[in-house]
This record gives structure tokens, C-alpha cells and sequence, in this order.
């Protein structure tokens, strides 16, 4: 009998609880962290953009590029880069990526002679898409790269 009325108190207080009486039109917008992208990654997409003429795009990985990269699980935003062009390795490298509010995030390489990165992010159904305008690339495959805006969107590594 004891359990009974236990039972019965533990529905009453979850029926309570769970009522509310602030009806909001909007839905709260879920909190994202580090372990929403946790996994092995391969860009799908990754279009550069030459800031200083926007005319001049390259769509690295239908051009051959491969980009790939791995958040170790723990939420600590460990991550592993690696860039490849028809094949041949082009970089390789190892960060930590925290993010921020309004969807940024901030990319802090390992070895300090790289640059830290900043842009924004869209986590959707099994993608990711990374904005950055500040990035760079070698359009003219001389050596030499330029302020770019790059947009890649990832998708799972299987």
C-alpha cells in the first residue's frame, strides 16, 4: 500500500511540475557545445572567396581538395586538421575550438606560428558549416595567398 501512495504522489508532483502556465510562441533555442561536434568530419563543400575581388572563388574540394577533420570526444575541443589536394598532403595540424555566443567560434591552433581563426558556425541535421572571413588561400597557386572568405560544410567521416 506504502508503494501505491508513493506512486500516486510521485504522478500528482510530475503532473504538477511539468504544467505550465507562461505559454511562449517561440521555442528555446537548444544549447550547442563542443560535444555536438564531436566525430570524424570530411568537407562536403569548401568554396574560398577572394575578399579583394569577390569575382575570384575556388571550390577546393571539386578541384580535388580533401578536408577533413576529427573533435576528440571529452568536450575539451581538441581537434585534428588535415588538408589534402589530389591526394597530397597539404597541411596537417592540431587545435582547440571553443565556442562563443551568436553562434562564433574561435579555432587556436596548436603551434603558435599559426594564426588563430574566428568565425561562425551552423550545426544542422548531421552538418556543419564553418564561416570564416578571415581566411586566406592561394588562388593562383603561386605561392602566395590572399584575405579570403572560406565556407565549408562538413559532413560525417564514415
Amino acid at each position: 500500500m506504502k508503494l501505491l501512495k508513493f506512486i500516486l504522489l510521485a504522478l500528482v508532483a510530475s503532473f504538477t511540475f511539468s504544467c505550465s502556465s507562461d505559454d511562449s510562441d517561440t521555442e528555446p533555442t537548444p544549447q550547442v557545445t563542443i560535444a555536438d561536434f564531436e566525430g570524424s568530419w570530411k568537407a562536403s563543400s569548401a568554396v574560398f572567396t577572394n575578399n579583394s575581388n569577390t569575382s575570384e572563388s575556388t571550390e577546393f574540394i571539386g578541384a580535388g581538395g580533401e578536408i577533413r577533420y576529427t573533435m576528440l570526444s571529452g568536450g575539451l575541443g581538441h581537434t585534428r586538421v588535415w588538408i589534402e589536394f589530389q591526394n597530397n598532403p597539404v597541411d596537417e595540424f592540431d587545435a582547440v575550438v571553443s565556442l562563443g555566443p551568436n553562434n562564433n567560434y574561435t579555432t587556436t591552433p596548436v603551434e603558435t606560428s599559426r594564426p588563430v581563426e574566428n568565425g561562425t558556425y551552423v550545426l544542422g541535421n548531421n552538418t556543419i558549416t564553418l564561416t570564416n572571413n578571415n581566411a586566406s588561400f592561394d588562388f593562383t597557386n603561386s605561392g602566395t595567398e590572399v584575405p579570403a572568405t572560406s565556407v565549408i560544410i562538413y559532413v560525417p567521416n564514415i
